[in-house]
């Protein structure tokens, strides 16, 4: 099992994040896995200035096409809609093959715990908000993320990112959070800042 966790507060934009060297320990590639975090979108996306941008960690990117191939997992927030947001829990493979799994709407300037967990053997991920599987259920046939070249980004991205507060952001290798641990995690308390 790998564990690692941050207890630092991202304000904001591409120049607060942390970047961690890629290394096995942080490949997923034939493992379960689990992430969580906490944020808060602090500016109101619309159709007009959208909000779209990686959020709490990114492992990897989303790809098409033979120059751009797509690998690992991360979460997005989109704003695709205008002001319907959604949390989104993406796993790509080598081949520019991807899956993702989305939340209920979103809101601004309020604070969200998330949760995605990977079951390797049942290529089945879940996604929680607020300690709470989202409505739309366990997806049974998420693709197998594969080995990923780039950093990891904790907090953000160089790109696509996103004005948020984002803390407590925690990985683990080997594991599948049960639904009471995450409920567990999200009783923990939500940040005050």
């Amino acid at each position: 099992q790998y564990r690692t966790r941050t207890s630092c507060t991202f304000a904001a934009g591409d120049s607060d994040l942390v970047s961690v060297s890629n290394h096995a320990d942080l490949q997923v590639d034939d493992s379960d896995f689990s992430f969580s975090g906490w944020i808060k979108v602090t500016v109101d996306a619309t159709s007009v200035d959208n909000e779209d941008g990686y959020a709490v960690i990114q492992a990897g990117v989303y790809g098409t096409g033979a120059n751009r191939l797509g690998r690992g997992f991360y979460l997005f927030y989109n704003d695709a809609a205008g002001d319907d947001e959604v949390f989104q829990f993406y796993t790509n493979s080598a081949s520019a093959t991807s899956t993702s799994l989305n939340s209920d709407n979103v809101t601004h300037d309020t604070w969200y715990h998330v949760v995605g967990t990977f079951d390797h053997s049942a290529t089945t991920a879940r996604l929680y908000v607020n300690g709470s599987e989202v409505s739309a259920g366990a997806k049974t046939d998420m693709v197998e993320p594969t080995a990923f070249t780039s950093a990891v980004k904790i907090g953000g991205s160089d790109t696509n990112h996103i004005n948020a507060k984002q803390c407590e952001i925690i990985f683990w290798k080997g594991t599948i959070l049960s639904p009471a641990q995450v409920a567990g995690l999200y009783n923990n308390g939500r940040p005050r800042h």
